[in-house]
């Protein structure tokens, strides 16, 4: 017969299969840990979307000082929400005044901070974005129509998020005096 196990090869034996049953479960868990924050991150990515529109007013009396409002769609298709998105509107060769901050608006109405350093505008939502929702930030600048056959200068503009790298926006003229 055997000689009974001594109580440091029962502690050894007891560690062994603590350590077999951790080696077991760790992966699964580690995975489906993983795996549901990169879904979530995927969801999020594939719900967020953006989009740029403007419109211009015509001044005939004082064409260099005509307006055109720009606005940037953002729209959350998914079921949940998205944080920290940002849009960004550098205007080459042109400034942003101060006063830029009192024209930009928010629709729906929701928090947020708005930052100016010379030609470059960055509007952030305090608030996420709600899921299955729609917000739309504009802001007026005044652009040169005096000559029509002329393009307007667009300022350049993306949107960034937790969810995505930063969308470009592409102008997209929605008409005059919208």
């Amino acid at each position: 017969m055997s000689e009974p196990l001594t109580k440091n090869e029962k502690l050894t034996i007891g560690l062994s299969v603590v350590a077999l049953i951790v080696s077991l479960v760790s992966p699964y868990a580690t995975y489906r840990w993983l795996q549901s924050a990169v879904r979530e991150q995927s969801l999020k990515e594939q719900g967020f979307m953006a989009a740029g529109w403007y419109g211009t007013t015509y001044d005939a009396e004082h064409p260099k000082l005509s307006e055109a409002d720009y606005s940037v769609d953002l729209n959350n298709t998914g079921e949940l929400p998205i944080e920290k998105v940002i849009v960004s509107i550098r205007y080459y060769g042109q400034n942003f005044d101060a006063a830029v901050k009192e024209k930009v608006r928010v629709n729906p109405p929701m928090p947020i901070r708005i930052d100016v350093s010379s030609d470059t505008l960055m509007v952030s939502l305090e608030n996420a974005l709600p899921p299955s929702q729609k917000t739309t930030v504009s802001f007026p600048l005044t652009v040169d129509l005096s000559d029509l056959k002329v393009p307007i200068n667009h300022p350049n503009a993306w949107v960034s998020s937790e969810a995505s790298a930063s969308i470009p926006i592409v102008w997209q003229f929605r008409g005059a005096g919208f």
